[in-house]
C-alpha cells in the first residue's frame, strides 16, 4: 500500500522593497503596460508535510522561495525582445507566452526532465533532497519561467525573471513539492541574452560533397533575411543556382538548433578527433557547415563516415550535428532541387 502524503502551508514574507512581490504578482505585470514593474523581492512559504506510512506517521517542514530577480541588459528593450525567442529556444524552453505589448515572454508550465540548458536540474532549482539524491534530478518537474522586460531610466533594459516549479515523485502518491530557484537559470538567461546581442549569425552555409556512389553535391546558403541560395555541384549541372526565401523566424530557429547541438564545442575537423571518429569508413561524403556574421566565424568539416565502432555506432555530438544538417536542408527545401 503506497504511503499517503498531506501538506499544509503557512507563509512568511521577506521584503526587499516597499512592495512585496510574489510570483503571481509578478505575472500580473502583463495586465498593466503603463506601469513600471516593481523591483524584485521574494516570498518564502513553509510547508508542513505529513507522511502516513503503513506503521508510522512522520511530520516535517520544507521551505521554498519564489523569487523574481532583475538582470540589467545593455540594449534597448525592442532589441532584447527580438532575441528572446532564440535564447529560450537554445535553452530548450518551449514558448508558451509572448505578449509584445507588455514585453512578457516565457512558459508558465513546461516539463523538464533531469536537464535544462545543458545542466542538471538540481543546479537550477531546489526541490529538496532525499537519501537517493536531489529530487530535481529524479522527480517529474514542471517549471514556470517568465521574463518581463522594462525600459530602465538610462535606456537599457531591465529583465525581471521569475522561476518557480513543482516536482512529483513518480513512485509515491501525494502532492507535488515546491521547487525554488537557485539563481543559476536567471544568470544563464542573462548571459545568453548578452552574448546573442553582441554576436549575431547572419548566414548558414551547408556544403555536401560527392561520394563513391550517388550522393548529391551542392552548396546551400541561408541568410538571416530569409534568402536561400542553392548551387548544384554535380556533373553537367555544376554551377546552376536556385533561389527562394523562408521566414526570418525559421532562420533564427536554425541558429538556436545549432547552439543546442553544441556547434561551438565541436572540433573544426571531425575526422581528426579520436573521440568522435575512432573508426573511419571509406567513401562517405563530407558535410561542411559554416556560420558567419557579426563577431562569428565557425567552420566544421564533418566526414560522415565517422563511427565509434565497427557496428557503426555514432557519437551523440555527431548525431545532434547530423540532425542540425538535416534541419537546414529541410527548412530550405532542397529536396525539390535534387534530381
Amino acid at each position: 500500500m503506497a504511503p499517503r502524503i498531506r501538506r499544509t502551508a503557512r507563509a512568511t514574507a521577506h521584503r526587499r522593497a516597499a512592495v512585496l512581490l510574489t510570483l503571481p504578482a509578478a505575472l500580473a505585470w502583463s495586465g498593466c503596460a503603463s506601469h513600471q514593474p516593481p523591483p524584485p523581492s521574494s516570498a518564502t512559504t513553509q510547508e508542513r508535510t505529513r507522511l502516513d506510512a503503513s506503521n508510522a506517521r512522520y511530520d516535517f517542514e520544507t521551505t521554498s522561495r519564489a523569487t523574481v530577480v532583475e538582470r540589467r541588459i545593455a540594449a534597448p528593450i525592442e532589441r532584447v525582445w527580438s532575441v528572446l525567442p532564440t535564447v529560450f529556444d537554445s535553452l530548450g524552453i518551449p514558448m508558451g507566452l509572448a505578449d509584445s505589448r507588455t514585453h512578457v515572454y516565457g512558459n508558465r508550465a513546461f516539463k523538464a526532465q533531469r536537464q535544462l540548458a545543458g545542466m542538471r536540474l538540481s543546479r537550477l532549482v531546489d526541490c529538496g533532497r532525499s537519501a537517493t539524491g536531489f529530487n530535481a534530478d529524479r522527480y517529474q518537474v514542471t517549471l514556470s519561467v517568465v521574463i518581463t522586460l522594462a525600459t530602465a531610466p538610462d535606456g537599457s533594459t531591465s529583465a525581471y525573471i521569475a522561476v518557480e516549479g513543482r516536482a512529483t515523485d513518480p513512485g509515491v502518491s501525494g502532492d507535488p513539492v515546491r521547487c525554488s530557484t537557485t539563481g543559476q537559470l536567471e544568470d544563464v538567461i542573462a548571459e545568453r541574452l548578452a552574448a546573442r546581442l553582441q554576436s549575431r549569425v547572419d548566414a548558414i552555409v551547408l556544403e555536401r560533397t560527392s561520394c563513391f556512389g550517388v550522393c548529391p553535391a551542392y552548396r546551400l546558403r541561408v541568410e538571416r533575411s530569409g534568402l536561400v541560395t542553392f548551387e548544384r555541384q554535380n556533373g553537367r549541372d555544376a554551377g546552376r543556382t536556385e533561389r527562394d526565401s523562408i521566414a526570418p523566424s525559421a532562420f533564427l530557429s536554425l541558429v538556436a538548433m545549432a547552439e543546442r547541438a553544441g556547434v561551438d564545442a565541436l572540433p573544426d575537423r571531425i575526422e581528426g578527433d579520436a573521440r568522435l571518429c575512432p573508426v573511419r569508413a571509406t567513401d562517405h561524403p563530407t558535410v561542411r557547415i559554416v556560420l558567419t556574421g557579426q563577431n562569428v566565424t565557425r567552420r566544421i568539416d564533418h566526414y560522415t563516415g565517422c563511427y565509434l565502432s565497427p557496428e557503426l555506432a555514432i557519437a551523440e555530438p555527431l548525431r545532434q550535428l547530423t540532425a542540425f544538417e538535416a534541419a537546414v536542408d529541410s527548412v530550405a527545401g532542397v529536396r525539390r532541387w535534387i534530381h
